[in-house]
């Protein structure tokens, strides 16, 4: 009787204890743990003003399942993250990259980023971004673009050099043929102008682009010299529209397909001839027109040779009144 009282008792347990596991396994099965993020704020410290920074924002995920974000939302437009597609915050840490742009004005950085989540219900999560913008000295551009074309050789730009308790020792262009002229002068703010001479501008025209300075050093000791960035550009003289142009599927059960571009004349050009730069069989020029401020170029397509993948027609132009040849492009993409 004793044995088969123990032998009941061990069945009983052993029901008990699988039942137990049993309800253990289901629940985590069907009642998982609730997701939890725990979210840290950013500090960004010193930064001068104008400049550009990216940061890490890192959220833990301390769930066993996945939170998807159905938005994220900025305090400012000087907030921005790097992340078009949809995010989704997987067990564990996350990190995302925002890029903060400091104003113009010194003063304390507060701002907030907002990330609104789906977890079973609507949960919005709160990020402090914190920081100072100080500097003693710093430039409004902080680079300059000048453009140049055949009838603007001599463009100038300004900016405004602001200084606090700081006092300017001396300024140095490069390439020398920069020339600064100081414009006005109010409270802690000089303002300055930038152009060039002929020579320099010769250059430019040629080679179509090039990056000079205006370099700043201080009385004081203690002070960095700051660097004006000064870009020299010359106006391009055409433009292709489209630059891109998609073909759709639908057209293969054609054999060919023709479509046109304009080259827009951006300057008093003269047209001598036209070359197509070969790029394979699949592509040739059918059809040229040129009028006052454009010309037309009409390509035919084989689309049975046509790569699938983006693909780029080059073209040569030369002009009478130029001395070289200039090539552009067009995409061509098959979808």
């Amino acid at each position: 009787m004793q044995n088969r009282y123990s032998f009941l008792m061990s069945w009983t347990n052993l029901i008990w204890i699988v039942l137990m596991l049993s309800i253990l396994f289901w629940g985590v099965m069907f009642f998982p743990k609730k997701n939890s993020l725990v979210i840290k704020d950013a500090s960004l410290g010193i930064l001068a003003p104008g400049s550009t920074v990216n940061f890490l924002v890192i959220i833990y995920n301390n769930g066993t399942r996945a939170v998807p974000l159905r938005t994220i939302r900025t305090s400012c437009g000087c907030l921005a993250s790097n992340r078009d597609e949809p995010v989704v915050l997987l067990p564990g840490r996350n990190e995302l990259v925002f890029a903060f742009t400091a104003p113009e004005t010194l003063g304390e950085i507060d701002q907030d980023i907002w990330f609104f989540a789906e977890d079973g219900k609507p949960s919005v999560w709160v990020v402090h971004v914190d920081g100072e913008v100080a500097a003693n000295v710093w430039a409004t551009p902080s680079r300059l673009t000048l453009q140049y074309s055949d009838s603007l050789r001599n463009p100038s730009g300004t900016f405004v050099l602001n200084c606090i308790d700081r006092n300017v020792k001396s300024i140095t262009t490069s390439p020398a043929s920069l020339v600064y002229h100081l414009v006005r002068k109010s409270d802690n703010q000089y303002t300055y102008s930038v152009t060039c001479n002929g020579e320099l501008s010769d250059e430019v025209l040629e080679k179509g682009r090039k990056t000079g300075s205006v370099l700043f050093e201080f009385e004081e000791a203690d002070e960095e010299p700051l660097e004006v960035l000064i870009d020299l550009v010359a106006r391009p003289k055409f433009r292709v529209i489209p630059a891109r142009m998609d073909l759709p599927l639908s057209s293969l059960s054609e054999r060919t397909l023709s479509r046109t571009v304009a080259v827009q004349k951006l300057a008093d050009l003269s047209f001598e001839h036209f070359q197509v730069i070969p790029v394979g069989d699949w592509a040739r020029l059918v059809d040229t027109r040129d009028s006052r401020n454009y010309i037309f170029l009409t390509f035919e397509f084989l689309l049975d040779r046509m790569p699938r993948h983006e693909s780029t027609v080059y073209a040569r132009l030369t002009f009478s009144n130029l001395p070289d040849h200039y090539q552009v492009e067009c995409r061509f993409l098959l979808r």
